[in-house]
């Protein structure tokens, strides 16, 4: 009964303490007013502020920006000292604070189980078509160590509040439709659409989810899309569009009827348009870069009256193709104006365009830049090119109008000109440099281009001439600064459908792109746009594999800077490492397999592709072909005699043979399959059958032309041969006259690399100067060549084989001869073919002479004695010798034809005279006296160093003698000459300090001294 009443009273207390004071109450007594104060407000934050009807919304309440404070418990004074007007203190309270949360939607109850200060809430789609908005609140309530306190307990001032609200706005279903893009405001008026224009109609929903559509006209539908698009290829009246829209998959069944409808009306006219341009020309020409033209495009329409009317109201683009010729600027897309200026020479196309009705009416203008231009001579980067006054004269009168020459006694400006690297090079004036100021030059001007090295391009100057018609003209004027040479390189990887590395070894920097570039720029080492790199010497170049896709090689167009800065150009071909198996065969014939190829392959591939133990091997057991030539069009497989077939295990590959028929050609694959066993390093079998896939290519090969050639040699090739093919290759040719030929290097690496192939092809090779330039894709040679050095000299060809090349070897050269009429051209395969070219049995692998000889035969410096016979020891004649340096000269011809010796006779000598005549010419022989030349007489060792010596035009000489018999005042005539032949090795003597001048040269020592010398 105690605790009831103690209970009861208690109660009563807890009632009386939540009677509620204002905040600012006063008085004697202040026992029951608040204790907590809070300042500041209640964030309610929405992750969606527009919803369809039926989506969740989630609220978050944010009470970082409430603040608790406590009213401090203070010592009450006595009532005589008690101020009635003092104000409470406070004190912040920084821990135990927690918030509990009610949330409520509009004025509803609040909803119970929102007790977080997170609150989700779905809300249900208006049952109109107007919008509608409701506002979530969140009132909190404060707690202290997890105690509610009592509202009355709280003191909140002014401006801040307990409650923070949201309000969301819900969407009702709706769809708008866009004509054009544009919306629709009065679908009662109809769209206005040109005939043959466009009108495409868009459907615009809000507040509906997964909608689908039918577009109807008069309950015909014409579209089930979001958009329709309208044919207006003829005039219509007033046409209504209805777009009704439904919520999820139209079913005529489920939802038959639309959440949202919407129409329109259009109708299709025809109105008389035109454009208004100026200049009324429609065409523009600038004659000068930099030059101005303003251009006006305006789009007219027909008044009922008949007068025109421009039309307001559109917005006009610019489009100018191709770049480059000129730019555009000072563009007024309101008023269809725009200004050209003038960059280069060229035609362009100014299209103006606007939207008008549906329709995209546009003008062309054209835009021409007609400059008075001209080229000078083209210098390779790096080197100089060397012009006058009267050079630049002769340019100009070229290109200025007809019956217009340069002003007699008057002056050639030049300005614009290059003065730095970025702009190809630096230009000089009688040796001083030019720094870029206005000059003015009189006939007696010598100017020099120095190209910059790395810079491939155009260097241009700009000219200011007065003509005799007292005329000004501005000319162009460029310099083409190009390529020092071509690459052509090939690498493959070492393995396949990998990435495939390679190191520039050969080059300062390597610059390379996947794509074909212009190549025209300044490659200093810097980033060149478009290209990879630069790749300094030594480093890498990684090509990924995924830049192979399908193709086993990728061709990298590159720019090579040398040690010296100069740039050449080309390619280099990369491939990933291939398992293929390839031979050449000739249409017809029969071509053998090698049983080394294939275990060879198997080690290659289980190298790369199965995985060892160190010492696992593997034994090669047979191969099965899985598909077969095709036997009409290609050829047929044959072990021994027998047909292989795709069920035939071959163990033997050296006993099969593919013979090819007649007609094949191009390239023949024959996949297989290789079964190996595989071992452990005990002899122990890890798998009795390892298979192992790859296939043997063949590549069918004409040789329509054939040459043979040595080891380390050189052929010819002359001209005969290509002027037989060409008149054999069709009946209307038989006549032809052969104008040039060009050779497909590039499908053949064996011909681009001496040192690494079999050898390469060459624009000509001269004993005397060394090796020329390799031939390059695009050379032309002729078989009756211009002045012009691109026109090279078909008889000049030379193919040269190095020390590398193999006997059997057969390199395999597309060529395309031309004849001297339109349209006449033949394609066909040139064979080169490495064979044993050495039959003389008097020369033999060993002897000191044998390279020496061989050179000599081979490049037709001398044929031997007999077919068998090339009498090495028998002594060389006076004639022979200036016969071999004349024809290690390429046989040219000489300036007169009058022989001055009278012991040379036109019939006795005749396979001697033009060399004779020539070597007299060229300072190589004065005879031997008397009017003399002693032809037969036998060449002594000291006359034949002299003749090398003069055919080198007496290089300087350095050093001394050793040799006993050979003295510096006794021997004045021949002794240069020996110390030159020393110091070049191309002798050393006969041994013991005896060099024997006046001993007899015979036919062995001859070929060697001018192998030595030239070669």
């Amino acid at each position: 009964m105690m605790k009831k009443f103690l209970s009861s009273l208690l109660a009563l207390t807890m009632i009386l303490s939540l009677v509620i004071v204002p905040a600012n109450a006063t008085g004697p007594d202040d026992s029951n007013s608040a204790k907590y104060q809070v300042t500041g407000t209640v964030t309610v934050s929405a992750n969606k502020t527009n919803v369809n009807g039926g989506k969740e919304v989630t609220f978050k309440a944010d009470t970082t920006g409430l603040t608790v404070k406590k009213q401090k418990e203070v010592t009450p004074a006595p009532e005589s000292s008690q101020n009635s007007n003092s104000e409470p203190e406070w004190e912040t309270v920084t821990t135990g604070v927690t918030w509990g949360y009610s949330w409520k939607v509009d004025s509803g109850p609040a909803e119970s189980s929102a007790t977080t200060d997170t609150f989700k809430k779905t809300f249900d789609k208006p049952n109109n078509s107007q919008d509608a908005k409701h506002t979530v609140s969140c009132t909190v309530t404060l707690k202290i160590n997890n105690e509610e306190i009592a509202s009355n307990s709280i003191t909140v001032p002014e401006n801040s509040s307990l409650t923070g609200s949201k309000e969301v706005t819900v969407k009702a279903p709706a769809v708008t439709i866009k004509a054009n893009g544009t919306a629709i405001a009065d679908s009662s008026t109809a769209v206005e659409i040109l005939k043959d224009g466009k009108l495409e109609l868009t459907a615009e929903t809000a507040g509906i989810d997964n909608p689908s559509y039918r577009w109807t006209v008069s309950s015909d539908v014409k579209s089930e899309s979001s958009t329709y698009s309208v044919s207006t290829s003829k005039t219509d009246s007033d046409v209504t569009v209805t777009c009704n829209v439904y919520e999820g998959e139209y079913n005529s069944n489920s939802n038959s009827n639309p959440v949202a409808t919407a129409t329109c009306k259009y109708k299709i006219v025809e109105e008389d348009l035109r454009w208004n341009v100026s200049p009324t020309s429609k065409s523009v020409t600038l004659t000068k870069k930099g030059a101005t033209q303003p251009v006006t495009a305006t789009l007219e329409k027909k008044e009922a009256a008949g007068t025109w009317s421009k039309v307001d109201g559109q917005t006009y683009s610019f489009d100018l193709k191709p770049s480059g010729i000129a730019t555009l600027s000072s563009k007024d897309t309101s008023k269809g104006s725009v200004t050209v200026t003038l960059q280069n020479e060229g035609n362009a196309t100014l299209t103006v365009s606007t939207e008008y009705k549906g329709a995209k009416p546009s003008v062309d203008i054209k835009v021409s830049g007609e400059l008075l231009s001209a080229s000078l001579k083209e210098v390779t980067n790096g080197d100089e090119l060397d012009f006058d006054y009267d050079d630049l004269e002769t340019l100009v009168n070229k290109v200025l109008p007809r019956d217009v020459k340069v002003k007699q006694g008057g002056y050639i400006t030049i300005e614009n000109y290059p003065t730095k690297a970025s702009e190809g090079g630096t230009l000089y004036l009688n040796s001083n440099k030019l720094l870029g100021t206005r000059v003015s030059l009189n006939s007696n001007a010598d100017l020099t281009f120095k190209s910059q090295a790395g810079f491939i391009g155009d260097a241009n100057l700009e000219l200011t001439v007065t003509g005799d018609d007292n005329q000004s003209y501005t000319v162009y004027v460029t310099i083409p600064v190009t390529s020092a040479g071509e690459i052509k390189e090939t690498v493959t990887g070492t393995s396949t459908n990998k990435e495939v590395t390679f190191t520039n070894s050969d080059y300062a920097y390597l610059y390379y792109s996947y794509s074909k570039p212009t190549y025209k720029d300044y490659f200093d080492g810097n980033k060149v746009s478009n290209f990879e790199g630069p790749v300094k010497e030594d480093k890498t170049v990684t090509v990924p594999a995924s830049k192979f896709n399908n193709s086993k090689t990728v061709t990298l167009y590159v720019v090579g800077v040398d040690k010296y800065d100069v740039a050449s150009t080309g390619t280099i071909e990369v491939s990933q490492k291939s398992y293929a198996i390839e031979y050449n065969v000739v249409a017809g014939e029969t071509l053998s397999f090698d049983q080394k190829a294939f275990e060879s392959f198997m080690n290659d591939y289980a190298d790369d592709n199965i995985s060892t133990s160190k010492g696992d091997y593997f034994e090669f057991d047979y191969v099965k072909f899985t598909s077969l030539p095709n036997s009409t069009r290609e050829g047929v497989l044959y072990e021994g005699k027998d047909k292989i077939k795709t069920s035939t295990e071959v163990e033997n590959l050296d006993k099969v043979s593919f013979e090819s028929v007649a007609k094949a050609k191009d390239t023949i694959k024959v996949p297989f399959t290789l079964y190996a066993k595989q071992y452990d390093k005990n002899d122990k079998v890890i798998d009795k059958k390892v298979s192992m896939t790859g296939e043997v290519v063949i590549s069918v090969v004409k040789e329509d032309i054939v040459f043979e050639v040595g080891v380390n040699s050189a052929v010819k090739l002359g001209s005969d041969k290509f002027i037989d093919f060409l008149r054999d290759s069709d009946k209307s040719y038989k006549k032809a006259d052969l104008d040039y030929v060009t050779f497909d290097v590039g499908k053949n690496s064996a011909i681009t690399s001496y040192f690494n192939g079999t050898g390469a092809l060459y624009r000509y090779y001269n004993g005397s100067t060394g090796i020329n330039a390799t031939v390059s894709a695009k050379d032309e040679f002729y078989y009756n060549p211009k002045t012009s050095s691109k026109h090279y000299d078909l008889d000049d060809v030379t193919y040269v084989t190095s020390k590398f090349a193999k006997v059997g070897d057969i390199v395999y050269i597309p060529f395309t001869a031309y004849g001297t009429k339109s349209g006449q051209k033949a394609e066909g395969t040139l064979a080169i073919k490495v064979k044993q070219t050495m039959n003389f049995v008097d020369v033999r692998p060993g002897d000191y002479f044998y390279d020496s000889v061989q050179w000599a035969v081979n490049l037709d410096i001398t044929k031997g004695t007999s077919a068998t016979t090339f009498s090495p020891k028998q002594g060389c004649t006076r004639a022979q010798i200036v016969t071999f340096l004349w024809r290690a000269a390429n046989s040219p011809a000489p300036r007169s034809s009058t022989n001055k010796f009278t012991d040379v006779y036109a019939t006795t000598h005749a396979d001697y005279m033009k060399a004779i005549i020539w070597a007299t010419e060229q300072g190589i022989t004065t005879g031997t006296g008397n009017g003399k030349f002693s032809p037969d007489d036998t060449c002594t060792r000291a006359q034949i160093v002299t003749f090398l010596y003069r055919f080198k035009n007496n290089p300087a000489v350095y050093g001394s003698l050793n040799f006993s018999d050979v003295n510096k005042t006794e021997h004045a005539a021949f002794y240069n000459a020996i110390l030159w032949a020393v110091n070049n090795k191309i002798t050393t003597g006969y041994g013991n300090g005896i060099f024997d001048p006046n001993g007899t040269c015979n036919r062995g020592d001859a070929v060697t001294f001018l192998y030595r010398a030239l070669a």
